[in-house]
């Protein structure tokens, strides 16, 4: 019995001392994988334990900041320069040059300030960094200053009633953007201001002095703003049939004449002369409204007859013209990027938008229209031959061809002119056509009317018009010889199948012809022995010409010419 409970003793103890071995083995075990645990932790942090390991380099120091804000003057201004890389925190310090007068910089980077004057030159700023030693970048800054916010616009140009008005105030200064408004008075009637672009546009729609103040603001906070007091003056267009305008072709320093026309149809200089707003050449009038349409502008007649730029039109080679009732306005020239030649039409209010085209080979002459405006006329000459082509104008202005009435061989007339009956077209060959509805062209003459001189030389026709009846031809014809320059104005009378020259007028080398009423004038062509150019003026009774008192007028270039 002893032995046994002894031996079952020792196998109780034996249990236990093994259970308190696991208990310390699972301990340490436990110890161990938190200590392993900690370990990596800490090597993932940067961190060690027991032992070393090094960290990441930081990004190279840079000034993130190129472009600083822009100031008014007597404005408080601050802003924050921005560094990146580097170890944090930085200091700053100007290295070079200076700020703007009335601004600062700290140790932290700010600028600020109250502008005092417009900096001329740049800075240098140098910011370090917290390593030892200390990283440094430098970066060269502007910052614009501007004067407080002000309109620069003095003067907003007049109009006349129907004509599309459009006038673009100017703002300097501040901080743009610029928003606009009326705070005063009012614009005329049909005429707004854009608030947003400071175009004052429109229609305007009756006459009269429009007073109104204007104001910008700008985008400080609070808005910085200016004020101006303006007006606009809507006229009533001046009478027509008593000026006439001449330039030189584009070349405006030569000749830029304005000119009154006075009852008995002598010229005389306007006071506003030179006509400063000519630049180009290719007159053509509106029929209802009172601007002067040119190659690349069109210009205002002014109650007094001067004239001011209105409008810009981008050029498209040919002469314009504009159709009786005054309504559109068409170029000839190139219509796309590709240079596919035809005709744009415009309006003939001012307005620069184009409205359409029609694709017409080698365009070369003006339009001409019938006087109730349905049906055009236009020469085309393309290498294949000459015609006449016919358009039917719609009332949107635009143009469809009708027909194309082919010419005689090495034939192409670069004028037309059509009888104000709207029966005739006559070229300057001279060729009279019927026109019939449908647009066909039909030859009233049998052949071309030439002009022989007293001395048998053969003229080539320049120009012609019709007087108002529809019964006379003016013609205007030379013979351009560089010695012996020879030429005449004729009058002939057309029967309506057959012409008889009642006056052959021969000594000036008359060129363009305009005719006022029963007032015909004619530009001299000026060639290398003749002392001067002149315009003729003549009185036309019963187709004789009479010359009209003063005449010649010494205000000739020998190029263009138009009466409003």
């Amino acid at each position: 019995m002893d032995h046994g409970d002894f031996s079952v003793n020792l196998d109780d103890s034996d249990m236990v001392t093994r259970k308190s071995v696991a208990n310390v083995t699972i301990r340490q075990l436990a110890i161990g994988f938190v200590g392993c645990c900690l370990a990596a932790f800490l090597a993932a942090c940067g961190g060690s334990s027991g032992g070393s390991s090094s960290s990441s380099p930081p990004l190279p120091l840079s000034v993130a900041t190129l472009s600083p804000p822009q100031g008014v003057i007597g404005v408080p201004y601050s802003m924050t320069l921005i560094a990146t890389g580097g170890v944090a925190p930085y200091a700053w310090n100007v290295a070079s040059g200076s700020l703007p007068a009335g601004l600062s910089l700290s140790r932290a980077g700010v600028i600020s300030g109250t502008p005092t004057a417009i900096p001329v030159n740049t800075f240098m700023v140098a910011v370090a960094d917290s390593q030892q030693p200390p990283s440094v970048a430098n970066a060269s800054l502007f910052i614009p200053i501007n004067p407080p916010v002000y309109i620069a616009t003095t003067s907003v140009p007049g109009s006349s009633p129907s004509l599309a008005y459009s006038s673009q105030l100017v703002a300097y200064g501040g901080i743009p953007p610029f928003t606009w408004a009326i705070t005063q008075g009012s614009l005329p009637a049909g005429i707004t201001l854009d608030g947003t672009s400071g175009v004052i546009s429109g229609t305007s729609t009756s006459v009269g002095t429009s007073n109104f103040t204007v104001q910008v603001s700008d985008v400080e906070s609070p808005p910085g703003t200016s004020t101006a007091g303006l007006s606009i003056t809507i006229s009533p267009p001046p009478p027509r049939n008593a000026a006439m305008y001449v330039s030189y072709a584009g070349q405006s320093y030569l000749d830029q004449s304005g000119l009154q026309i006075q009852n008995d149809g002598s010229l005389t200089p306007l006071p506003s002369s030179p006509e400063l707003a000519i630049t180009g050449g290719g007159f053509t009038p509106s029929p209802t409204l009172p601007l002067i349409f040119m190659s690349g502008q069109s210009l205002l007649v002014n109650p007094d007859y001067s004239l001011s730029s209105y409008s810009t039109i981008s050029p498209h080679g040919g002469q314009p013209s504009v159709d009786p009732t005054g309504s559109n306005l068409y170029f000839t020239g190139s219509i796309d990027a590709s240079g596919t030649s035809g005709i744009n039409v415009f309006p003939a209010n001012g307005s620069a938008q184009l409205l359409s085209t029609i694709a017409l080979a080698n365009p070369n002459s003006n339009m001409q229209f019938t006087p109730d405006g349905h049906l055009g006329f236009i020469t085309s000459c393309p290498a294949s031959g000459g015609a006449i082509v016919s358009l039917s104008r719609h009332s949107d202005g635009s143009l469809s061809q009708l027909t194309t009435n082919t010419l005689p061989a090495n034939d192409c007339p670069g004028l037309l002119a059509i009888s104000p009956d709207g029966r005739y077209l006559a070229t300057n060959e001279v060729q009279i056509y019927s026109i019939a509805q449908n647009g066909i062209l039909t030859p009233v003459l049998a052949q071309p009317f030439t002009f022989i001189n007293s001395a048998g030389i053969v003229l080539t026709l320049y120009d012609v018009i019709w007087d108002s009846t529809s019964t006379f031809l003016i013609a205007s014809a030379n013979h351009l010889d560089r010695v012996s320059p020879q030429g005449s104005i004729a009058v002939l009378s057309f029967s309506g199948n057959a012409v008889t020259e009642t006056t052959f007028l021969e000594g000036a080398v008359i060129g363009i012809l305009q005719r006022n009423g029963s007032f015909i004038y004619g530009m001299e062509v000026c060639h290398s022995l003749c002392s001067g150019s002149f315009i003729y003026g003549y009185d036309l009774q019963n187709g004789l010409l009479t010359p009209l008192p003063g005449s010649p007028y010494n205000y000739g270039n020998s190029r263009e010419m138009v009466i409003y």
